[in-house]
């Protein structure tokens, strides 16, 4: 099992990249990044794409990456040539000796049957899929859905020359428990802009407009799995202990369809004791113009690692 950084433009990644058994060449590379959906602000398996997308073009070129999307929204990535899937069907046509990287979400069986007969280096990038558990109280179709995630990436590694990367050592171990085989995955990390943030000053505090306030900022969509609650106990335990004001923001689109999870969350933060703000779907340009955090939250509950991926 091999261990990446996604992307810092050296050597060793272009390495890693043409050794993860995809049939490329090295003087003309070819790379498509594929990921159904790109239509919303706060989807972590669309950033992980772009972002993936962006670093390989810094490395290969413009003209050796191409990104392909079946829905999305172009006015959310305005610097992003992002291609329909009408394109990718001709590109893989034309091809065929290129490599195919599949942001796997629950399942594309259009798209997955072309991919799995596809002559050329096939990758699919997991970023695990949320247990059913955590919907069951609020919505049968999520269920549904996660259940079918699980069942289509089991089956498509079923196809022994497709590579897989994951997103933690967790996402492997659970990957392999799920085939019950040892798959072997490339651990490759989320993406994020932090790791390509110039190193802050040692010493050097993050402006805020009132400095007795702790700012913690977590960006995410509002849903069940990804540990709002557990944030707000956190932070309303810590506040007791250090005697300052503790400001929460969670910026983020909520599902209509969770009503009660909305309502229970909603009632959680009134209650406690710590400032909780939910400013709703914001885009990048808005999270620069922001007060600067003093903490960036992950808690992702059955991931295990975690990195944010925005970052004022």
């Amino acid at each position: 099992m091999q261990t990446a950084w996604p992307g810092t433009g050296n050597i060793e990644h272009q390495s890693y990249l043409l050794d993860s058994g995809a049939a490329i060449s090295v003087e003309r590379v070819s790379i498509a990044v594929v990921v159904q959906g790109l239509f919303e602000q706060s989807d972590s398996v669309g950033y992980d794409a772009v972002l993936q997308y962006s670093l390989l073009r810094d490395i290969y070129g413009a003209d050796s990456v191409t990104i392909f999307a079946e829905n999305y929204a172009a006015a959310i990535y305005p610097e992003i040539p992002i291609n329909d899937y009408l394109s990718l069907r001709s590109w893989i046509a034309n091809t065929p000796h290129g490599l195919l990287i599949y942001h796997f979400c629950d399942g594309w069986p259009e798209f997955e049957e072309i991919f799995v007969a596809f002559g050329g280096g096939k990758i699919v990038r997991w970023h695990n899929n949320t247990p059913p558990w955590f919907y069951a109280g609020n919505n049968h179709n999520l269920v549904k859905r996660t259940v079918r995630g699980y069942r289509n990436i089991v089956g498509l590694l079923q196809h022994r020359d497709i590579r897989c990367w994951v997103n933690s050592a967790f996402s492997g171990e659970q990957l392999n428990i799920l085939l019950r085989r040892n798959m072997s995955a490339d651990i490759v990390w989320p993406g994020s802009r932090i790791l390509l943030d110039a190193p802050r000053v040692p010493g050097e505090q993050p402006s805020t407009s009132d400095y007795d306030d702790i700012n913690i900022l977590f960006v995410s969509r509002i849903v069940c799995h990804k540990g709002h609650q557990h944030i707000i106990s956190l932070l309303d335990l810590f506040q007791r202990r250090i005697r300052r004001k503790i400001v929460v923001h969670f910026p983020g689109r909520r599902d209509p369809s969770l009503a009660a999870f909305n309502k229970s969350l909603d009632e959680f933060a009134l209650n406690s004791d710590i400032i909780v703000r939910f400013p709703g779907e914001v885009t990048d340009q808005q999270l620069g113009t922001s007060n600067n955090p003093h903490v960036d939250a992950v808690m992702i509950r059955f991931l295990l690692f975690a990195l944010p991926t925005h970052r004022t």
